[in-house]
């Protein structure tokens, strides 16, 4: 992300970096800040953390194993499914 002239950088005591920007809520803001993961938080505005939790969550949600397994062929390989109009 380029930087912004409104944006200001402090050092915290635990080694981590405050930036506090003032920028529009953009997808392509929202994307800046997803790319840092689990690194970054967004602390304000309320309305731009709730938006990246949703996409979070949404992202949790898809990557999460399936819960049922899909179908197997019958080891035989024989379709067992129902055919109309006939008998097996």
């Amino acid at each position: 992300m380029p930087q912004h002239p409104s944006q200001k950088f402090r050092y915290l005591t635990d080694g981590r970096l405050e930036l506090t920007p003032h920028v529009a809520a953009t997808l392509e803001v929202r994307r800046w800040i997803l790319g840092y993961g689990v690194q970054a938080e967004v602390l304000e505005p309320a309305a731009m953390r709730e938006a990246l939790q949703r996409e979070a969550e949404a992202l949790a949600e898809r990557l999460a194993p399936r819960r049922k397994p899909l179908a197997t062929a019958p080891e035989d390989g024989r379709d067992r499914r129902r055919r109309s109009g006939g008998v097996e």
